[in-house]
């Protein structure tokens, strides 16, 4: 999928065409993760994976265009529906996993409420 056809800014679209912050992740990772000596199991790999993101985390910075996000998600909702791909009746929410993200719980401070 191209970024050009959403309308986004071009600070925004910058951002996102390149693989800059998918690269910085993967390395930060790999750093944290040399640490461990024996993998036991799957779920230690999990774990020290996980431990890696969140260290990563800590060196993020601020995407340049960041107060475009709502602008993107949008662009996104409406070519999701022009496909047929969506699974949602309008209802506002994403599903990350076994969490629902509420569309209004946007930025820094979004809350990730346990699905029920």
């Amino acid at each position: 999928m191209t970024i050009v056809g959403l309308g986004l800014s071009p600070t925004l679209r910058r951002s996102l065409s390149t693989t800059n912050a998918a690269e910085s992740l993967i390395s930060r990772t790999r750093s944290v993760k040399r640490n461990v000596k024996r993998w036991r199991n799957g779920q230690m790999v999990v774990r020290w994976v996980a431990a890696g993101v969140l260290e990563a985390v800590k060196g993020f910075r601020r995407l340049k265009g960041h107060n475009e996000m709502p602008k993107l998600v949008a662009a996104l909702r409406a070519r999701d529906q022009q496909l047929g791909l969506s699974t949602r009746e309008d209802r506002g929410t994403s599903r990350v996993g076994d969490r629902i993200i509420d569309a209004d719980q946007r930025g820094d401070r979004s809350l990730i409420a346990p699905l029920s």
